[in-house]
């Protein structure tokens, strides 16, 4: 018997079941991943482990832990077991932390509710637990409260509270998602690092297969509550046998490798078309759930599949899998020096749009899975997808006029006031240090950098939204710092913004068409609004009828499309987007970076790209410059810069970057105290 045994768990809320008798087990001392779209039940089938389900939703089958059924057993003997033998990190931290109590009380609380240590004990191990979990001045994170530390430093907080005790399980709920890839990549670190020494069972859930396949020995698939498939990361990635499950690798693998600049930025990324309906909705659906988005289903998938062996170790649930591939894929080939992998992918899987004959089979259109299966494949510049021509996007060069520019930019903040006595603290932040940049017309800039390099900063003095303590920025030729509000408004027709978190931007008390209509309204723009609103709609791929909801009934991708189709109403120039891409799924990620792509190319718009991830700057990119600190160590052609960097802290953005197949650790000049040249 393995360590965790879930059998047949239904997880129900009302007649909706958004977990639909899933099985799987974890080994002690076994690391599992479970991935899926957002919606597919992860998280849910997490806090179903732990039993702490929110109220209303209920759980039915087996769970067993250490031979003791956790539906069944009083709740204080799972309070005896939570925390102490097996324990949860939770995907936002501060969720998890009490705002209200230092670092300190909170750690060593977990250490005295459960009787080991006393109280005094209990604070110097706290301490003992930060210096493991490699925060470098724990006395001082002790003291603080968690609004006080960083995302990173929060994490590894969270981490210390879960192993305090010891436990034999941990699971780890998308522990690193909303992290910078340099940050990510010192939390999997020092995660695979715990779970080895502790010697540990893992249960990693998380949307991002690369993440998983650089930590997990097995993987198991949900689409909208139903395990789909389960079998080794090696198997799943050499040949993922479900469709969905080849969609996810696909995905991953287009912006997850090392290749040419030039030659992705000339291909359509494969995406799995439409969108997963969510548990609740697919539990009223009869048959496989999948089959609305497949190029494979037929009637047969109109009845339920079961979850069967496809060869040894290898489980899918589908009425017509995928044959496995006559070669391997290859996600993460060799490395020359300039860390560029040049052979991705093998015969089974070829190119990023998985096209191959691997892959043929009933169903298929062609020989890839293209058609309302999977997008693909790689569709050249000018060809057309789905009916409707493909543009991409088209670099700018250095005979272009300059269409925005800033020179030797510098912002300064004042420190934060002393805890006590209301006195500034020594020194000032230098958010910005002397930046020189240029946009030019038809250029798609990429700004790359961690949390507190200055991104955002720089997009909001190139928006005009703040002021540079020294330096200038020009639009069209013409000073605009310096310049009042009144006279902006022009420029404020021809710069447009989308955020990164499309719902904190987007008003939640107005319908999808009043959002994208309001800019149009405030700056004046004459038209018929409402066939503007329209064009916008189709122009984002979004139906007619999305215009007559709010923001909290679409998806992450739909609200997305929202802001992007509202930055398009007045008809702009330059797009500036600040990590857009950022907080959505893989597979939604892919959708929108090839909308991106296409609406660049059909408006004809200059793009300020700013991101922490690599592998989509190299895709939509032309030029890009690193941030490090508020200066600027790097600038150029998105493929000189990304295959032969010159700055040590681009070599360590890169090597922090997840690939699938790679394993974490694998390269040890990964990004820990590195430094620009």
């Amino acid at each position: 018997m393995s360590l965790l045994d879930v059998e047949n768990l239904v997880i129900s809320s009302g007649d909706a079941r958004l977990v639909d008798g899933i099985d799987f087990s974890v080994g002690a001392g076994e690391r599992v991943g479970l991935i899926g779209e957002s919606g597919s039940g992860k998280s849910l089938t997490a806090l179903g482990v732990m039993q702490l389900l929110p109220r209303g939703i209920s759980s039915t089958g087996s769970i067993r832990f250490e031979d003791r059924d956790l539906v069944r057993a009083p709740e204080r003997a799972r309070c005896r077991l939570r925390g102490n033998r097996v324990a949860m990190v939770f995907q936002e931290p501060m969720s998890a932390l009490n705002p209200l109590m230092r670092v300190g009380k909170q750690i060593a609380e977990s250490l005295t509710v459960h009787g080991r240590l006393s109280r005094s004990a209990a604070k110097e191990e706290a301490a003992r637990l930060l210096a493991r979990v490699e925060i470098r001045d724990p006395r001082a994170v002790l003291r603080a409260y968690p609004h006080e530390l960083s995302g990173g430093q929060r994490q590894r907080v969270v981490l210390a509270m879960a192993i305090a005790n010891h436990p034999v399980l941990l699971l780890a709920d998308e522990p690193t998602t909303a992290l910078d890839v340099t940050v990510q990549d010192r939390v999997l670190r020092l995660l695979d690092g715990l779970v080895r020494e502790e010697r540990m069972a893992l249960l990693l859930i998380s949307h991002d297969l690369a993440v998983v396949s650089g930590i997990c020995e097995r993987v198991v698939v949900m689409y909208c509550g139903r395990l789909v498939e389960r079998a080794a990361v090696g198997d799943i990635l050499a040949h993922p046998r479900h469709p969905y499950t080849a969609g996810l690798v696909a995905t991953s693998a287009s912006l997850g490798g090392v290749w040419s600049a030039t030659a992705r930025r000339l291909q359509v990324l494969p995406t799995i078309p439409g969108t997963a309906p969510g548990a609740a909705a697919a539990s009223r659906l009869s048959g496989c759930p999948f089959r609305t988005r497949c190029g494979r289903a037929s009637e047969k998938c109109l009845e339920e599949p079961g979850l069967e062996a496809a060869e040894a170790g290898h489980d899918v649930a589908c009425w017509h899998p995928l044959p496995a591939p006559a070669g391997l894929l290859r996600v993460h080939g060799p490395s020359g020096p300039a860390g560029r992998d040049d052979d991705v992918l093998g015969p089974g899987l070829a190119g990023p749009g998985l096209a191959g004959p691997g892959l043929a089979g009933p169903g298929l259109a062609g020989p890839g899975l293209a058609g309302p299966g999977l997008a693909g494949p790689p569709a050249p510049v000018g060809s057309e997808t789905d009916g409707r021509p493909v543009q991409l996007v088209a670099s700018g060069d250095d005979g272009a006029a300059p269409i925005l520019e800033c020179r030797n930019l510098v912002k300064v903040y004042r420190a934060a006031l002393a805890r006590q006595g209301g006195e500034p603290s020594a020194g000032e932040i230098r958010a910005l240090d002397g930046v020189d940049l240029v946009v030019r017309e038809g250029d798609v800039l990429g700004i790359v950098g961690e949390s507190g390099s200055g991104k955002s900063t720089l997009a909001r003095i190139l928006l005009a939204l703040d002021r540079p303590t020294s330096g200038e920025v020009r639009f069209r030729a013409v000073r605009i710092d310096d310049r009042p509000e009144r006279e902006l408004k022009e420029m404020r027709r021809e710069v447009q913004v989308v955020f990164q978190d499309p719902l904190g931007s987007l008003d939640p008390r107005m319908r999808v068409s009043d959002i994208v209509a309001e800019p149009l309204q405030a700056l004046g723009v004459e038209g018929d609004c409402r066939q503007r609103v329209a064009e916008l709609l189709e122009a984002v791929r979004l139906p007619r009828d999305s215009g007559r909801r709010y923001p909290h009934q679409l998806s992450g991708g739909q609200r997305q499309r929202v802001a992007i189709a509202r930055a398009l109403a007045p008809r702009p120039n330059v797009l500036v987007a600040d990590e857009a891409v950022s907080a959505l799924d893989v597979s939604v990620r892919a959708q929108i970076l090839n909308l991106f792509a296409e609406l660049i190319g059909r408006f004809a718009l200059s793009v300020v790209f700013i991101s922490h991830d690599m592998g989509v700057v190299r895709h939509l990119c032309n030029r890009v410059a690193v941030l490090y600190r508020g200066k600027v160590v790097e600038e150029g052609m998105t493929e000189d810069v990304l295959t032969r960097p010159v700055s040590s802290y681009t070599r360590g953005l890169l090597a922090a970057t997840p690939r699938l197949g790679k394993q974490v650790g694998d390269d040890e000049s990964a990004t820990v105290g590195a430094v620009p040249l």
